[in-house]
């Protein structure tokens, strides 16, 4: 089965590739430098929109049975900022899946910055980056001290997508309709 991951970040490549192992036997990965067609850092329904925009350009440009999508962003809920990760995998019917990581409470740090200094998170990042020698992209290891990485989010997104592409044991996935009630 070949998989075609609508990205050329290696972190990404790696989790989806982590994740597509424990359910598929000895899977082929192919990458394909997909646009998000987002902003870089992505706010709310455009983290869903940049997923789906690289399975859609992916599917267009690479021959393969599954085509992924994944981005991350930021999103407000209850009053809080969170990052997460959504990932869009289509397959070679056109038939899409959906599924998104848990969040992880953005730095009031962070967050503030970007209220009272008018900056974007890409740009808050940048700054702290630069002033404390931290990572480039990993923003969840520099949010929690590499307790966790932004690999986790990524995996999570992909796992949540492809356990409705190959469901196991009893998985109520595998039933199609109200019918097979």
């Amino acid at each position: 089965m070949i998989f075609a991951i609508g990205t050329a970040n290696s972190m990404k490549i790696d989790a989806a590739t982590k994740v597509i192992s424990r359910f598929v036997k000895k899977p082929t990965i192919v990458s394909y430098n997909a646009h998000s067609k987002v902003q870089e850092t992505p706010i709310g329904k455009h983290t869903f929109n940049g997923a789906c925009n690289r399975a859609l350009e992916t599917m267009s440009n690479v021959h393969a049975d599954f085509y992924i999508g994944i981005e991350s962003g930021i999103i407000e809920r209850y009053g809080t900022i969170y990052e997460e990760a959504w990932c869009c995998i289509i397959d070679g019917n056109g038939h899409r899946y959906y599924a998104y990581s848990s969040g992880l409470k953005v730095p009031e740090l962070v967050t503030s910055a970007m209220s009272l200094k008018k900056m974007t998170h890409n740009k808050v990042m940048e700054i702290l980056q630069k002033r404390f020698n931290l990572p480039r992209n990993d923003t969840w290891g520099n949010y929690t001290g590499n307790a966790l990485g932004r690999s986790t989010s990524i995996e999570e997104a992909v796992r949540n997508a492809m356990i409705q592409i190959f469901p196991k044991g009893r998985s109520l996935y595998k039933l199609n309709s109200a019918q097979d009630l």
